[in-house]
């Protein structure tokens, strides 16, 4: 149940793998053929299927003591759920970076149930480092889910800086780093170029003697 985004120039994002859920048609006719039963939980417990964020599609056994109630149609070590059309497979797809390409998000769905891709890249956009903006893309996502859910889901993210959003924020990086070198100089050494060196000649010691 998570996906990749791709943000460039500007706040332009796409997601290149969705998450894997019943909602897509190849995974829910997967599952079914398997004999799994994809429904809601309001369905299940009788009542009309409501199909919104607040209600996904669950995966259920037929035998109720092994419905693993799964919301992801894959997974790694999920025994119950592989018996009823969940798979480990994932999902490979090719893409070539152009330079317009800044910034690459993988993230569970728990960071973009409350937050679109365009909202997550503008984040991201705000740090100079890929592990201030994951950490500040979980710490919104989870500020979301306990603003909008009487629960957190699980909410992980990896930030990765790709060409020219790598670029800057280093071009950002070095100008901070070479002002802050300047302001820390004139404070250690008051006298700069030749008034420093005519200050050097004043204080010099004679020890040939």
């Amino acid at each position: 149940d998570s996906s990749v985004i791709l943000g460039g120039k500007g706040n332009t994002a796409k997601k290149l793998i969705a998450e894997h859920t019943p909602f897509i048609a190849e995974e829910r006719e997967r599952v079914e053929r398997a004999g799994g039963i994809v429904m809601s939980m309001e369905e299940k417990e009788g009542m009309d299927h409501v199909g919104s964020n607040n209600s996904p599609l669950r995966i259920w056994h037929e035998d109720t003591e092994k419905s693993p109630g799964a919301a992801f149609t894959r997974s790694i070590g999920d025994t119950i759920a592989h018996d009823v059309g969940v798979i480990a497979r994932p999902e490979i797809v090719e893409y070539s970076l152009s330079g317009k390409d800044n910034f690459l998000i993988l993230c569970s769905d728990g960071v973009t149930e409350w937050m679109d891709e365009e909202t997550c890249i503008k984040l991201v956009k705000q740090y100079d480092g890929p592990s201030k903006a994951a950490t500040a893309l979980v710490k919104e996502a989870r500020t979301r889910w306990m603003k909008n859910s009487d629960y957190i889901d699980d909410v992980t993210a990896v930030v990765i800086f790709l060409g020219e959003g790598k670029q800057e924020k280093e071009k950002t990086n070095k100008t901070i780093r070479e002002r802050t070198g300047r302001r820390f100089a004139k404070k250690i050494f008051p006298f700069s170029g030749r008034k420093f060196e005519e200050k050097k000649q004043y204080q010099k010691i004679d020890t040939t003697q």
